[in-house]
């Protein structure tokens, strides 16, 4: 079948062609052509006209836009090209996402702690993900948006050496509140499968108790039928090794 025109759009002296239909006629959607319809449904106006930024909306920046090869500058998302390459490395434009930077590093040495927290709660793809975002654990509003990276390194500090990011109450999400730099001892201890006391779990499938507790990589744990014999157990372990939690 040949092709046709079968009406105009019904902008004032727009020209625009129309789209091709499946049976070869140039059809005009809503009385729009190809053009003024994509405006109409992206924006709700067949008449919306775009108008980049000329200056970035960060307040006070003065700086230039990236250089197109037009030779025309644009602002990304509205902003100059130093603070859009902040954004995206960062997650912040401001002077807060550079002053934590280790020199010579690309990444701030704690963004890969902040990365990986986000996606054990948010990226079902994750394989951390239904042990943490799969059942609820999510990170506080402070911790996310653009500030959200200098906010975390400014509530947790520098990392010591030897720690590691762990939650105070594991039925708990990331906050200020209930997060703490731990060793890797007071993880193991603090796993949610625990007892009231910490280092005491009862083992479901055996019906028994266990007491136990990790030092320098190497994990101490004795069985008992009694909880209170379990109990005694871990608080010797504390003693033995001058661990109190």
């Amino acid at each position: 079948m040949s092709k046709s025109i079968t009406q105009k759009c019904k902008i004032e002296n727009c020209e625009g062609i129309g789209q091709l239909n499946k049976y070869g006629n140039i059809s005009f959607v809503k009385g729009y052509c190809v053009k003024h319809y994509s405006r109409f449904k992206k924006y709700g106006d067949p008449n919306f006209v775009h108008i980049p930024p000329v200056k970035c909306k960060v307040k006070d920046c003065e700086e230039v836009g990236r250089l197109a090869k037009n030779g025309i500058r644009y602002f990304c998302k509205g902003y100059c090209g130093k603070h859009y390459t902040r954004l995206v490395k960062y997650g912040d434009f401001s002077d807060n996402a550079v002053k934590h930077l280790k020199v010579g590093t690309r990444k701030n040495k704690l963004y890969n702690t902040y990365a990986q927290m986000k996606g054990r709660c948010f990226d079902k793809n994750d394989k951390r993900y239904p042990h943490y975002g799969g059942r609820g654990i999510s990170v506080c509003d402070r911790w996310l948006g653009i500030y959200g990276f200098s906010n975390f390194i400014e509530d947790m500090g520098e990392r010591p050496e030897g720690h590691s990011l762990d939650r105070i109450d594991n039925n708990k999400g990331y906050s200020p509140d209930n997060c703490r730099w731990a060793t890797k001892h007071q993880q193991n201890s603090n796993k949610r499968n625990n007892n009231e006391v910490i280092g005491v779990s009862y083992h479901n499938q055996k019906g028994i108790w266990a007491a136990e507790l990790t030092v320098d990589g190497v994990r101490h744990r004795k069985w008992f039928k009694c909880y209170d014999d379990a109990v005694k157990c871990r608080k010797e372990y504390e003693n033995k090794y001058s661990i109190h939690i």
